[in-house]
């Protein structure tokens, strides 16, 4: 721990392998916190208290006594594959679960982890394609390495990192418009989904709609999320549209990057125009379009150029094209794009139903727009 706080002078490395998060009831064992991040910190740098927070997160390690509780295990001709073990399978879901909700809590693009089984460290990048994990190191060999890690990670930007740089903190008035609009909405149980700002961050996204303009909106705690690492993973959100001045309903996901899958909204058009009955009223969305580098790759090789169903400068997943380095695994990976769209409607949760007619006719009214859906749309 020591060691970590010495190398890494711009974070916080806690022991928070006894106090789980709040909400996600999770403990890796050593978390990061930035210096930078009071809220965070929760106090000043040298009195943060060790508890685990997914939503504040920038790295966790995970520590097992031994090394059978490797989730993977390095093969002689240089591969690796996983630790088919109770213990590897258990230390493998402990990761992917606390990777999940550190990308589940917070806007990123992807996460770096440090899992480290008796004297074998791994360090671990995630996305929303999968994970690349690197080959064990021997900490009593090559210590060095685990220190080198650390001190490249002390000095990337936020980007670099994974923080998603199409989420911003808003000014103070902005977050002041946020709140009033989302008290003025009637559906109670709906305006304590945005969480306690004291707590939660509130962040401004942007979407952009025709002709490349860029609309901007408010989000506070997600409403509802995949908790997963790999795929759609969508969020939805109680926006404020900061043009229009009123809530609206926005859902971040990771397409499937597949030529001929057409994105989400391309239907909303098609079955709007057909005149579909009760469907949600849609607004707009788009790919995400990153200001900076969207994959972070800084390797010597050159990466596959794989087709891509979106523009220039969309953020992707890096994982499927790393693939193609290891032509003897035989693997093939499903690449995600990074998707954002609005709807001007917030509906209510259909298990707030007022009674039995209004179930039956909320699901009556759905099988009517579906059976009509299913002419346009055989397949999405």
């Amino acid at each position: 721990m020591a060691i970590a706080n010495d190398v890494c002078t711009n974070y916080v490395a806690r022991f928070t392998g006894d106090r789980a998060d709040s909400e996600a009831s999770l403990k890796p064992d050593i978390t990061f916190f930035s210096k930078n991040n009071a809220a965070g910190l929760q106090e000043s740098p040298d009195t943060a208290p060790s508890v685990t927070s997914f939503l504040h997160m920038e790295l966790f390690v995970e520590f097992k006594h031994d090394a059978p509780s490797d989730p993977f295990r390095d093969l002689e001709n240089g591969g690796m594959e996983e630790r088919d073990t109770i213990n590897g399978d258990n230390t493998r879901g402990q990761c992917l679960l606390y990777a999940a909700n550190q990308l589940a809590y917070q806007h990123r693009l992807f996460a770096f982890s440090l899992v480290i089984c008796g004297k074998v460290a791994r360090f671990v990048r995630w996305d929303r394609e999968g994970a690349v994990v690197s080959a064990g190191i021997d900490c009593s060999q090559c210590q060095d390495l685990v220190i080198e890690f650390l001190q490249r990670f002390n000095h990337l930007t936020d980007d670099q990192r994974g923080l998603d740089p199409t989420a911003v903190t808003p000014t103070p008035g902005e977050v002041e418009m946020f709140e009033s609009a989302v008290a003025k909405i009637k559906i109670e149980s709906l305006k304590l989904t945005i969480g306690d700002r004291k707590i939660y961050p509130r962040f401004k996204l942007e979407v952009r709609g025709a002709n490349d303009s860029v609309s901007y909106y408010v989000v506070g705690k997600a409403l509802d999320y995949n908790l997963g690492v790999v795929g759609r993973c969508t969020r939805g959100f109680i926006a404020l549209d900061l043009d229009t001045k009123e809530c609206v309903f926005l859902k971040d996901m990771w397409r499937p990057d597949v030529p001929g899958v057409k994105p989400e909204h391309v239907w909303y058009e098609k079955l709007a125009k057909a005149e579909v009955p009760h469907l949600v009223k849609f607004k707009h969305a788009s790919d995400v379009v990153s200001p900076t580098s969207s994959l972070n790759y800084y390797g010597t090789a050159a990466l596959d150029p794989a087709e891509t169903t979106g523009g220039n400068g969309i953020q992707r997943g890096l994982t499927s094209r790393l693939v193609h380095f290891f032509p003897a695994r035989g693997m093939s990976l499903q690449a995600h794009v990074h998707y954002r769209l609005v709807q001007s409607e917030i509906c209510r949760p259909l298990s707030e139903f007022r009674n039995s007619k209004h179930l039956v006719l909320v699901v009556l009214d759905s099988l009517k727009g579906e059976n009509e859906q299913t002419v346009l749309q055989p397949s999405c």
